[in-house]
């Protein structure tokens, strides 16, 4: 599993002009079950997103394709993990995530 921290590098009106684009890219990757939460930062300085897979380059060239990235407004810190402990049904996701090799 991974954590995506995603730092924003231009004023929020320029994000903002990235924003729904950027909503439908991660649309695209909850539907392939890549995806399992996201959202935005508290204040307002970046997002955060949770993905699953087995291979961190493979996430790396998703997150080469968010619009944000494409515009060179963020930065991403990508942290993997292996959940030892979560939820029957976050489970039943890794699991097949596993299966899928995302």
């Amino acid at each position: 599993m991974f954590v995506v921290t995603i730092t924003y590098l231009a004023e929020l009106s320029e994000i903002d002009k990235y924003t729904q684009a950027h909503r439908d890219f991660l649309d695209m990757h909850y539907q392939s079950g890549q995806f399992l939460a996201s959202g935005p930062m508290k204040p307002r300085t970046g997002g955060v997103i949770v993905a699953v897979g087995n291979y961190k380059a493979k996430l790396e060239g998703i997150l080469a394709q968010d619009p944000f990235n494409i515009a060179g407004v963020v930065k991403y810190d990508i942290v993997e993990f292996t959940a030892v402990k979560s939820l029957d049904v976050i489970k039943s996701l890794i699991r097949n995530a596993d299966n899928a090799n995302l």
